[in-house]
């Protein structure tokens, strides 16, 4: 459960830029105003791996979902521009994200399409994965070790699966499971569960979401059913 995005209305200013220069991105000169309209629709978190991200240059990046170079009557359409964190972007790092994913296409739409929301799933060890092989490719399978013992890293489009997201996905969860429910499930009903899951999920607030929170959504709805 890649977090679904729901866009509010565009910044006035992009759309009036936009009516006279429809593929002149470079030169929009609010991109401040744009980065704080784009971190607040996804509440403080990165549309693909669901990392902080703060409306600056030093924590994010503008993502196009549909490509730069690829797209160019889509350069300024709301739509199509998210906020990103800068995936790794250090030497010799493994990239993931926009970073890795640069003009490559990645066939599942925050915005609309009902995968994102539905067919990601977790495991407690802090593994993302789909059923939908097509998902899971692209948001990139776990690392392993081939029989000749070469690491081999099956990057996909996005690289969600790298060890640091995996490390960091699962310090979420069990950091949740210890402080709100060891010791505590046999006592927790499912209305305090739905309202654990409801507060990680954003539903019951306004506020910025948790980073990587879906993984405890995911956990919560398995204990609920």
């Amino acid at each position: 459960m890649m977090r679904k995005i729901v866009k509010a209305q565009e910044p006035r200013l992009l759309g009036v830029y936009r009516r006279t220069k429809p593929t002149d991105y470079k030169s929009f000169r609010d991109k401040q105003t744009l980065r704080e309209y784009l971190v607040k629709d996804q509440r403080g978190i990165c549309c693909y791996c669901m990392g902080r991200i703060k409306p600056n240059e030093s924590t994010m990046k503008i993502e196009h979902f549909l490509s730069h170079s690829g797209h160019p009557n889509l350069r300024l359409v709301y739509s199509n521009l998210f906020g990103a964190c800068l995936g790794n972007m250090k030497a010799n790092a493994d990239e993931h994200c926009d970073t890795l994913k640069k003009s490559k296409t990645f066939n599942f739409h925050m915005c609309t399409s009902a995968s994102i929301h539905n067919e990601i799933k977790y495991k407690t060890n802090g593994e993302i994965y789909s059923d939908n092989e097509q998902l899971y490719n692209e948001i990139g399978k776990p690392y392993y070790y081939d029989d000749n013992n070469d690491l081999i890293k099956p990057h996909g489009i996005l690289n969600l699966n790298m060890p640091e997201l995996i490390r960091a996905r699962k310090s979420t969860l069990d950091g949740f499971i210890k402080a709100n429910l060891t010791g505590k499930l046999g006592t927790l009903n499912q209305t305090k569960l739905k309202r654990f899951r409801d507060k990680w999920a954003g539903i019951s607030h306004s506020d910025e979401l948790e980073p990587y929170c879906m993984i405890v959504v995911h956990y919560l709805d398995k204990k609920i059913k």
